[in-house]
Order: C-alpha cells, then sequence, then structure tokens
C-alpha cells in the first residue's frame, strides 16, 4: 500500500457522498493530499487498511478516547472508548463489506491495546449500510445527527401558543434548568441502549451554567441556553452552542460555523402541545444572530417521537453513529 493508494481511496469517497447528499462535506484531491500531509490525523496510530489489487478497498486511523471520571461523556460512552478517524470505503458492493469486516478485526487489536472496553463508530446515513459487518462486531445503532440548513427564522408564534414567550436564561432560572435537564436525560434512557444516568451530566451542565452567569458568551465556548415560557411560568429549555467545523478528514459538516444543540426539552406535562416547536423555533431565531450556516443535534434512533417533531421543524438525518459497551471477540 502507498500514500496514493491511500490519497485515492479518500478522495473517491468524498466524490461518491457529494452525489449522495449535498450537506455532506467534500473535499477535492488538493485538499486531501494536503491534510495528509499535514499530518493531520488526531492519533498517532498507523493507517489499518485493507487492499486488492486495483488498491485501497477499506481504510481507517483506530483512536482510543479517554474520558475522565467527571466527564458526562460517560452518560453515554464508556470511559475508553475506541474510535475511528477517516473511515474510509471505496466503492460499494459485498467485497467491500467483507473488507470492512477484516479492517474492524484489525482495529479492535488496536483497541484493546490502548485499553479501551466500548466503541463508537459514525457513518453517514444515506451510504450503503454497513449494518451487518458492525453487528458482527457487536456494534449495534446508537444515534442520529440531524441538520437544518439555516433559513430565514420564522417569527414568534401567535394564535394559540400566543401565552408563549421565549428568552435567554438568567441566573435566578438555573433550579428550574437543572430540573428540565434531568428530565430530558430521565425520557431519554428508556429509548437508548446506551444512555445512562451519572451524576457528572448535573454537574457540568452546572459548570457551563456558571460560565454564562460569569458573562462568557458562545464566542467563548460558553452555551446559549433559550427558555420558553408560558404567563411567565418556564415549561421548557435548550442548551445551544456555536461551534466551528474546521477543513478535516473526519468533518462531519462543510467547513463554516454551526449551532448546536446539546440539550432540548420540555416538561413531561407540557409535550405534544405546541411547546417544543415554539422552543426549537426561539433556538432558531437566537442561533441566526452568529451567522451560522444551520444547527445539528443528536437524537436515539430507537426515539421514533424525537425522529418525527425533528423532522416537522425541518431536520433531517445526515449520520448514524453505532456503539458497543462491550469489544467482543472479534468476528470470523
Amino acid at each position: 500500500m502507498t500514500g496514493m493508494d491511500v490519497l485515492d481511496a479518500i478522495v473517491e469517497q468524498h466524490r461518491r457522498r457529494s452525489r449522495l447528499d449535498e450537506r455532506l462535506p467534500s473535499l477535492d484531491r488538493a485538499k486531501v493530499a494536503a491534510l495528509l500531509a499535514s499530518a493531520a490525523t488526531p492519533t498517532t496510530s498507523a493507517v489499518r487498511a485493507i487492499c486488492d489489487a486495483d488498491g485501497v478497498i477499506a481504510l481507517a486511523w483506530p483512536a482510543v478516547e479517554h474520558y475522565d471520571p467527571d466527564s458526562d461523556k460517560l452518560a453515554y460512552y464508556e470511559r475508553d472508548t475506541g474510535t475511528t478517524f477517516g473511515l474510509t470505503i471505496r466503492q460499494t458492493g459485498g467485497p467491500c463489506l467483507a473488507a470492512l469486516n477484516a479492517l474492524l478485526t484489525q482495529i479492535e487489536q488496536d483497541w484493546r491495546a490502548a485499553g479501551a472496553t466500548g466503541a463508537n463508530l459514525v457513518w453517514p446515513c444515506r451510504e450503503m449500510s454497513i449494518d451487518q459487518p458492525l453487528a458482527a462486531h457487536g456494534f449495534a445503532k446508537d444515534a442520529c445527527i440531524a441538520v437544518k440548513p439555516m433559513a430565514e427564522p420564522r417569527p414568534a408564534a401567535t394564535g394559540r401558543r400566543r401565552s408563549l414567550s421565549a428568552r435567554l436564561a438568567v441566573p435566578d432560572d438555573e433550579p428550574m434548568l437543572l430540573r428540565l435537564q434531568e428530565a430530558v436525560l430521565a425520557a431519554h434512557i428508556p429509548d437508548s441502549p446506551f444512555a445512562r444516568r451519572v451524576p457528572a451530566v448535573r454537574a457540568r451542565f452546572h459548570d457551563r451554567l456558571a460560565e454564562m452567569w460569569a458573562g462568557r458568551t458562545p464566542a467563548d465556548g460558553a452555551p446559549l441556553v433559550v427558555v420558553a415560557e408560558d404567563q411567565g411560568q418556564i415549561v421548557g429549555m435548550s442548551e445551544c452552542f456555536v461551534r466551528r467545523h474546521d477543513i478535516a478528514l473526519d468533518m462531519l459538516l462543510p467547513d463554516g460555523l454551526y449551532g448546536y444543540v446539546n440539550t432540548f426539552g420540555v416538561l413531561p406535562e407540557r409535550r405534544g402541545g405546541g411547546a417544543g416547536r415554539f422552543l426549537a423555533d426561539a433556538v432558531e431565531r437566537a442561533l441566526s444572530h452568529f451567522d451560522v450556516r444551520g444547527i445539528y443535534l443528536y437524537y436515539s434512533y430507537y426515539n421514533t417521537a424525537a425522529m418525527a417533531f425533528w423532522s416537522k421543524v425541518g431536520y433531517s438525518p445526515l449520520w448514524r453513529t453505532y456503539q458497543c459497551r462491550r469489544l467482543i471477540p472479534s468476528a470470523r
């Protein structure tokens, strides 16, 4: 295998994806070559690849995320979680799925050597299905990453929701914000095989709120928290961020600024009455002030209510995540 084989495989995948979905990032040959030459991989692991007479069929750089014991990521992932950088499959069809199976067998060895006990992968929704080889290695569908391009935000709703209003959170809201965040996670757990309660979720949210109260802004990395009220009583909240996506081999979105919805929810007794739609519109209006290209978020693949809701307000799945909580013996 040569560097040119790797370059060709990555470029071909970008070309294929640009034809499948214009929302996916597309890098030309010059940009991919520059990234490879700059050693822009976030891992020191060597590239793993499966080849045939025509070159590389499947490749990836294995990596392991090591989360601190007090990280809120532990609500969704193992403390030491294997992942891949630059997962590439040259073309579609059965031989490529067999190559992915062989590639995963190699990568699992790297993950275990680095102490990983679970793993996480992402793959575009409109690409060929890789469910079969992933299932053979203990993976199950986890979440959808849904995206909404930024358009002219709708004005605040009227009519049957005229009693609702939206504003940015203030320090006096914190007890209710913490209650709503707990309600969001509690509602998410039954619909996800991977979500779980950990104390760090509340603690880290409290820390981020403290940054807001201290005057930090989304430009500084602090969150933007929008609340929905009904006659002065908070009925929903959303914690959002403004994130820059730079050019990289594993970028999920075209480069630029995006809004990211980290937490979104309304009180259980207010679901289905329009408060969620009102809050989603308010979030979009708030993020529009930051000149973002779009907004993205995660929801559980198994949460059909969330899928229906986000579809109604203009979001559509772009990527699917897969996870295994326990690395199993390599599939043969």
